[in-house]
């Protein structure tokens, strides 16, 4: 009766291998689940002996009884008499997990005797509800409770009584999320720095958090220093974005520093140049570049704003860690012949930790995702493995499709739950990919179960298809499956530029060009074909676009080979020659008459002007200028 514990917030994979064992030479098993419906529902198979269940699925404080039954039966003796079986009973208990307070506006802040600061906790959550996730001001689970001390070099921190300090400096009760302390005349703030904390508690839990207000002679203004979306770590991959707010006074003047407490010391960042913070230093608002940090850099940053008013100068400090991301580990491809169309790849990422994981004084592990890919040098582009992160670190998927024995670099991104990543790499030798009868069968299939609806998610795995099916194609061999996968491509080229009316990511445009141009080199192309092929590409490059100038080779020889095709074959209905080129029809008969390009009116577009602003040659100039084959063999 194995004991599980878990928390609502973490990834809970089941590896029943652990639990099982038979004595027999060659066994295979069969499995089955029982217990509450609502567990039963939550689990999900992802391999044949690993079940998970997915962060949040399970209510936290709850504990659950999951009875799994198991008979295997030896393949070697064909006898079903040579069985074994058990039982295992788990034990899952769904545990509470941590509380986070947070005060917003900076970890400490100045203001004068008759000043007014807000002290918001309202940002407090629980990891149960997600990282950074606030809980509603109305939700009576949250309980706060505040206490502030004054600083004294002889006694320390000196508390202040409530009662008395609560009538004299605050407008509102201890035990609500917002508290504010208010000098006034009667009863003006002490000088000197006062530790205000508060404790925000949850079903039998607590955390608390503090902040120092120093308090000055006069009426200066009062500095605040949030950040634009609250994250609990600043990964230094991204932006960080800190919005200032200043009460009782204009401001005159800001002034931005920022110091880097690392590993090996104090560092003050130089501010000064724009790349580093393109709103610089005097501003209301401050903005960090990323990659200012190295990314492995730890520590935390102080930010400090000095703001300059015609009744004084205030201050605000504002307090981050800085993400470790994900480290130690390593990545392992391995090669084999799973099937006898095509290898397959497993990638299986080890030894990744996270250093700085919020929930190490738990005695847990945060969980780590997972996303596989591989570099196409083809493509020059990187290929998901994955669509999105996942939790299992190993994934199968069909190797990529080469025309002979290639080397291809794998990758696998790591990523923490703040958001913070690292890559490792692995070369494999990928062999040849052998065109038989039974991988052509599958592409068509494949294209055929992808057609004539793919929108949305389908898009990537459609063009991976549509890829994989341009090089193959265009091996050696006569075989009526090859045939058949060269008509489903045509169909998918036209449902994808249909379907998504042409609005393609950057990656994507790269992978469909690259499947046209392809395409564009099988011989014995009819001229339905090829006029399919340009129209798809005049309605890809259409302006505006935006075409990666590596590409613009790939295209113009594209359209040569379309180009040559067509003039051979003669022109389509609505064509017209000029000079030896070839003008498109617009506004009258069109090879796809549902083209975004067509325009009313009976005119007709020279070739070289749709693809205007994506090509840039010498020869490719000039209001008469006429794409024609010739030039593109130039």
């Amino acid at each position: 009766t194995p004991v599980i514990r878990t928390y609502t917030f973490l990834f809970i994979l089941l590896n029943v291998t652990r639990y099982t064992k038979s004595c027999l030479a060659t066994e295979t098993f069969t499995y089955r689940w029982t217990g509450p419906s609502n567990v039963l529902a939550s689990m999900e198979k992802v391999a044949p002996t690993l079940w998970t269940f997915p962060p949040y699925s399970l209510p936290p404080g709850s504990v659950y009884s999951l009875i799994l039954d198991w008979d295997s039966r030896d393949l070697a003796l064909g006898n079903a008499s040579h069985t074994s079986s058990g039982r295992v009973v788990f034990r899952l208990n769904v545990e509470r997990g941590p509380l986070v307070a947070v005060i917003k506006g900076g970890i400490a802040r100045s203001t004068g005797v008759l000043g007014q600061v807000m002290l918001d906790a309202s940002g407090s959550y629980d990891w149960d509800d997600g990282p950074g996730v606030a809980g509603l001001p109305e939700d009576p689970t949250r309980q706060f409770e505040w206490s502030c001390c004054l600083q004294s070099t002889v006694q320390g921190c000196v508390p202040v009584t409530l009662p008395s300090f609560e009538e004299a400096y605050s407008m509102n009760a201890t035990a609500a999320s917002v508290f504010v302390l208010n000098g006034t005349a009667s009863a003006p703030l002490p000088l000197g720095t006062l530790t205000c904390t508060v404790t925000f508690s949850r079903f039998g839990r607590s955390a608390s958090a503090s902040a120092n207000i120093t308090v000055v002679p006069g009426d200066p203004p009062v500095v605040s220093i949030f950040e634009a979306q609250f994250r609990e770590r600043w990964n230094p991959e991204t932006p960080l974005r800190l919005i200032s707010s200043v009460s009782n006074g204009v401001p005159l003047q800001y002034r931005w520093t920022m110091e880097w407490y690392n590993p090996n010391g104090l560092m003050l960042l130089n501010l000064s140049d724009p790349d580093t913070t393109p709103l610089g230093t005097n501003s209301q608002n401050f903005i960090v570049s990323t990659n200012t940090l190295p990314p492995t850099a730890g520590g935390y940053v102080l930010v400090n704003l000095t703001v300059a008013a015609q009744n004084g100068v205030g201050f605000a400090l504002w307090r981050a860690v800085v993400n470790l991301p994900p480290s130690m580990g390593t990545l392992e491809v391995d090669v084999t012949f799973a099937t006898v169309n095509r290898p397959t790849v497993e990638l299986s990422a080890s030894g990744w930790i996270d250093a700085d994981d919020p929930l190490r004084f738990l005695g847990e592990r945060s969980p780590l995702s997972y996303q596989f890919a591989y570099y196409d040098a083809f493509l020059s582009t990187v290929i998901d493995l994955s669509q999105t992160k996942q939790v299992l670190a190993s994934t199968t998927a069909a190797a990529p499709i080469v025309p002979r024995a290639t080397n291809v670099t794998f990758t696998v991104t790591v990523w923490d739950v703040h958001g913070g990543h690292s890559t490792a790499q692995a070369v494999a030798e990928i062999p040849a990919t052998p065109i038989t009868e039974g991988l052509l069968g599958n592409m068509t299939l494949a294209l055929e179960g992808l057609l004539p609806n793919c929108t949305g998610d389908c898009t990537e795995q459609l063009l991976k298809n549509l890829l994989d099916a341009a090089i193959v194609v265009l091996q050696p061999g006569d075989s009526v499956l090859r045939e058949g996968v060269i008509a489903m491509s045509f169909e998918g080229i036209r449902a994808l530029l249909d379907g998504l009316d042409g609005k393609l990511e950057p990656a994507q445009t790269r992978m469909l060009l690259t499947a046209i141009h392809l395409m564009s080199m099988l011989p014995n192309l009819n001229a339905n074909q090829t006029d399919a092929l340009l129209d798809a590409l005049l309605q890809l490059l259409a302006p505006p676009c935006s075409l990666p100038d590596d590409l613009s080779e790939m295209v113009l020889d594209s359209v040569g080979l379309i180009l040559d095709v067509l003039i051979a074959f003669g022109k389509p209905e609505g064509w017209k020659d000029t000079n030896g080129g070839l003008l498109m029809p617009v506004g009258g008969p069109a090879p796809n008459a549902s083209s975004p390009l067509a325009e009313a009116g009976d005119k007709t577009r020279d070739v070289t002007k749709m693809l205007g602003g994506c090509i840039t040659s010498d020869f490719v100039s000039g209001e008469d200028t006429v794409l024609t084959s010739r030039d593109v063999s130039i």
